[in-house]
């Protein structure tokens, strides 16, 4: 199977498993069938895909002047979108389409982080400021407090 639409399926199942939790949760962020939530998913897989880069690329200078404030609005908008395409989606207002936007992400965040799809990954180790103490004199562990740091790196995964 091509790659790209492995991808594309992923995120796809991705989008349908956050909207419906989305829907599950806010009260005013409604699908009135499972054609609907579907359907949704496909177009919010496709604006994710295709057209949010190109405009997170157009309004780079606002999101950076916003602290980035500007994105999780943009996605609200995104959601309005789709809502007014498909008629069976409803949301009751822009602010709950922000919420539910911000919601969507961290459910598909923490899928793809689940799912190994991230390009990142974490890595900590533990090290002891006194370990060689330790080793040398292991009768007097009882009353030696270890000062213990805590290394923690992420990095960029090879594909």
């Amino acid at each position: 199977m091509n790659k790209n639409l492995l991808n594309f399926i992923l995120q796809w199942i991705n989008s349908t498993v956050a909207l419906w939790i989305t829907s599950v949760l806010f009260d005013g962020f409604i699908f009135s069938s499972t054609e609907s939530l579907l359907l949704s998913s496909v177009l919010l897989t496709f604006i994710n895909i295709f057209i949010k880069p190109i405009v997170l690329l157009l309004a780079l200078p606002f999101a950076i002047v916003t602290l980035g404030l500007f994105v999780p609005l943009l996605n609200g908008a995104f959601l309005m979108l789709i809502a007014s395409i498909i008629s069976d989606f409803q949301i009751e207002s822009y602010w709950i389409s922000v919420f539910s936007g911000l919601l969507i992400s961290i459910i598909s965040f923490l899928i793809n982080i689940s799912l190994g799809n991230t390009r990142s990954s974490l890595v900590y180790k533990k090290f002891s400021r006194n370990q060689e103490h330790w080793e040398s004199n292991p009768t007097n562990k009882e009353n030696y407090k270890e000062d213990i740091t805590i290394d923690v790196k992420v990095r960029e995964k090879d594909k």
